[in-house]
């Protein structure tokens, strides 16, 4: 689900935003968190460019506004953005047409608005969700839903109990076994070892001499001799990534 994120140097108005935000998750049992609530422009910078899932992004309109959203879209160009502002001119001082904010709160901000808000963007996402779903793959830990887009995944490891998924960015740690990733992944991935299930799509080329697999994100794996004739027939008609 969305998680949020928040920047408003108003020490009242951040913990009013911050109870109401609270009260619409847990009156719509919504297991989403709110994981970072601050007035510091920097330390808001460093948590935005930090979510590379999509999210909720509560900011207050001012200089930083341009850094800030700039910060979080280049992880997920898709998150939802709510603009809170003094008045429409620093709206008009501090927003870029590019910024594509979900909405805006002019202050005095009430309940009623962040409900709004929040219940116009649940209601978009789970519309789009709904029809993205066969596009990622899904797992849950503890408490928190992950959907992580299948073109986005390097790989699969197995790691004594746990699984990894590998992206570019980040890995990430779930408990299943192969034989069950093999059921639910598309076509496109192929086991090429007893620890690992490759993405073909990110495969930059082949050395066949030393059993290796190089990644286009610089990464390399090695493939075993088992599942090698599987290497050669999925690439036999893409010679052009055989090294």
């Amino acid at each position: 689900m969305l998680d949020i994120y928040i920047y408003e140097p108003d020490a009242e108005l951040r913990r009013r935003i911050h109870e109401y935000c609270f009260e619409y998750l847990i009156r719509n049992d919504i297991p989403s968190e709110i994981k970072t609530i601050t007035a510091n422009e920097k330390e808001a910078e460093e948590a935005f460019s930090q979510e590379e899932f999509q999210s909720i992004f509560i900011i207050f309109c001012d200089k930083f506004t341009d850094t800030l959203i700039t910060a979080l879209r280049k992880k997920n160009k898709d998150s939802y953005v709510i603009i809170t502002a003094n008045d429409f001119n620093d709206i008009v001082t501090y927003m870029k047409p590019g910024h594509r904010p979900s909405g805006f709160i002019i202050k005095p901000l009430t309940k009623n608005d962040i409900n709004k808000l929040m219940g116009d963007i649940m209601s978009d996402y789970n519309s789009k969700r709904h029809d993205n779903l066969n596009d990622c793959f899904r797992f849950k830990l503890k408490s928190t839903e992950y959907n992580i887009p299948y073109d986005a995944v390097l790989y699969f490891e197995s790691n004594n109990k746990k699984m990894i998924a590998r992206t570019a960015e980040k890995e990430y740690f779930f408990y299943s076994s192969f034989d069950e990733l093999q059921n639910v992944l598309p076509d496109g991935f192929i086991r090429i070892h007893k620890s690992y299930i490759v993405n073909v799509a990110h495969i930059e080329s082949i050395n066949y001499s030393d059993n290796e697999i190089f990644m286009d994100n610089g990464m390399s794996i090695y493939f075993s001799r088992t599942y090698r004739s599987i290497v050669k027939e999925c690439f036999n008609a893409k010679p052009e990534i055989i090294k």
